[in-house]
């Protein structure tokens, strides 16, 4: 005979747990990935701005220009 529910001898429980224990490794493995590769990037615009900052820094740029770069990258 086929038991409960047609399930053979799994059972409706058997089969929710069977769930359950794949959800719980799919959960399982999403949190190893996020621990493993962080979200965390800069944004555009802070990249920029430390890029100007060492150019300025090593004398690439005048401070006029240093401070035309800052302010259009602050009017965003």
């Amino acid at each position: 005979m086929m038991g409960l529910f047609g399930f053979g001898g799994v059972g409706l429980f058997g089969m929710l747990l069977m769930g359950l224990f794949w959800i719980g490794l799919f959960l399982l493995l999403l949190w190893a990935v996020s621990r493993f590769f962080p979200r965390e990037r800069r944004r555009d615009v802070e990249v920029a701005r430390e890029l100007v900052s060492r150019r300025y820094a090593a004398g690439e740029i005048s401070e006029a220009e240093y401070q035309q770069a800052m302010r259009a990258l602050t009017s965003d």
